[in-house]
């Protein structure tokens, strides 16, 4: 495939074939999901932009002609630090009902309108390239990229904490992702090692298995005498299921508005599943309240119903990105005692300590479906019918 730089705002591009011709890769502006032209040699053809492309120092044969005189690349070149993976796989997630631009989507349109950078930030790959710079890497080593990543030089990023980074090169939002043939990793440290397992099987724990374990570690150790709530139980909700005895020893109540779910959690390992309208019942079995309660989905009647359902001195962390304004009782917080906090994704030694766990291979691993390239727009669309149950994985030809 040819890939153009550079994305650009919603604009019809002239793309010229050149002296070889090829397929053009792009994401519409119409749609949102990524499409493709075929162009014969020194033929041109017109399309709506934006168009997909993630070497930003290479150069081919190929040109894009517009005001921008963006080029068309053919292969891509590692600069300083930098590393090349070729990605076996990209993840899309589902599951939820919330969006980021590298995690769970409900419009494509909105998450690619939101950024001018490749989208998709779960990605598993082989290294084809390195630059003089990049160290504890050679060609062919495999791995997970983190792409969470920060400026690497305010206090946040150099005590280890790249999400606090107050101007984040998160791949797939500031830098180009996965969606796509190649990607660029800014420093090899950020490729983590899967070993044995299957790259499809991997290639989601960068983002919704990272998610999960860094709300679980985020609450003081839990016995097996408590209980911590999980609201929502999509994708995230479901490995942080999976993962919760990698970090405590609670017994785990979910909540979710779909029996499915609910009956999926309890396969997955949940003590009790209950409908958010089955108050009763929750509050019956949580006796005092509940450790901790981790609200996957993130709309203020969530939130708001965790902070009811924990003890004094517990802890909501909000992970979902639903959206709302949350209404709060202030005098009820410093006489519970409760926390109140936020969770995004996690960090690189988190996404380590996760890869090591999983790999022992005594975890339940989040379901998998894998499919070509080719069906992203078919994904996409499953994903926004709710027909996606765990991650598509995305695997080139």
């Amino acid at each position: 495939p040819i890939c153009a730089t550079e994305l650009r705002n919603c604009t019809t591009y002239n793309i010229n074939g050149g002296q070889y011709g090829g397929t053009v890769k792009y994401i519409s502006c119409i749609t949102g999901l990524i499409e493709s032209a075929s162009i014969g040699s020194n033929q041109s053809t017109s399309m709506c932009n934006y168009v997909a492309g993630i070497y930003p120092h290479a150069s081919g044969d190929v040109t894009l002609t517009s005001s921008a005189d963006c080029s068309i690349i053919l292969s891509p070149e590692p600069f300083d630090s930098e590393c090349v993976a070729w990605r076996f796989n990209a993840g899309v997630s589902g599951g939820t009902a919330t969006y980021t631009l590298c995690g769970e989507l409900t419009s494509s349109t909105e998450a690619v309108s939101a950024s001018s950078y490749i989208d998709r930030c779960t990605v598993s790959g082989s290294v084809v390239s390195i630059c003089k710079d990049a160290e504890d890497v050679k060609i062919g080593d495999t791995g997970i990229v983190f792409p969470w990543i920060g400026c690497g030089i305010c206090e946040a990023c150099v005590e280890g904490n790249e999400t606090l980074c107050e101007a984040p090169k998160y791949l797939g939002a500031r830098l180009n992702g996965g969606y796509s043939d190649h990607i660029i990793v800014p420093d090899s440290k950020y490729l983590v090692s899967y070993g044995d397992m299957d790259p499809a099987t991997a290639a989601p724990y960068a983002c919704s298995g990272l998610t999960a374990f860094s709300a679980l570690k985020k609450i003081p150790f839990a016995s097996a005498n408590d209980w911590i709530v999980i609201i929502g139980a999509g994708g995230v909700g479901i490995n942080g299921i999976f993962l919760s005895t990698a970090v405590h020893k609670a017994k785990i109540l979910v909540i979710d508005n779909d029996p499915e779910k609910r009956e999926k959690a309890i396969e997955a390992g949940a003590d009790q599943a209950f409908s958010p309208d089955d108050k009763e019942k929750i509050r019956k079995t949580l006796g005092i309240g509940a450790k901790a309660a981790i609200d996957f989905v993130g709309r203020p009647e969530t939130t708001d119903f965790g902070l009811s359902l924990v003890k004094k001195g517990g802890m909501v962390i909000v992970v979902g990105l639903y959206g709302g304004s949350l209404k709060l009782s202030l005098p009820l917080v410093p006489m519970r005692s409760v926390t109140l906090r936020g969770s995004y994704v996690g960090e690189l030694r988190e996404l380590k300590e996760l890869v090591d766990i999983i790999k022992q291979g005594s975890k339940k691993l989040i379901p998998v479906k894998k499919q070509g390239l080719e069906t992203a727009n078919q994904a996409m669309s499953d994903l926004r019918a709710g027909k996606v149950n765990g991650r598509i994985v995305l695997i080139p030809n």
